[in-house]
């Protein structure tokens, strides 16, 4: 049975969420240490913060970022899609704050 929702406090919680396709993934506290990251096509990811040294969140498809803030590098992407999916669906956005390009 797949988990629908989960709480993450780090780096790893973060990688296992995603890799078991959780429909939504809530970030506790700030979050560091993490590669970027892509979403799977449904995810919901909010709260908390994801700060990057590099690349962010990569989204896509149908993907929502809510309550959440999102720190790179300035000359990084906080936020981008996969260039390689043919239709994105929806990407909805509530309440995101980045640093770093979008």
């Amino acid at each position: 049975m797949m988990t629908t929702s989960v709480t993450v406090t780090d780096a790893p919680g973060l990688a296992e969420a995603i890799g078991a396709g959780v429909g939504e993934i809530v970030v506790e506290g700030t979050i560091t240490g993490s590669p970027s990251v892509t979403l799977p096509p449904g995810t919901t990811l909010r709260g908390g913060e994801l700060a990057f040294t590099a690349k962010g969140v990569r989204l896509n498809r149908d993907n929502t970022l809510r309550d959440i803030t999102i720190t790179t590098t300035p000359y990084e992407v906080a936020v981008y899609n996969d260039t390689s999916v043919p239709d994105t669906g929806t990407l909805a956005f509530e309440n995101v704050t980045t640093f770093g390009r979008c």
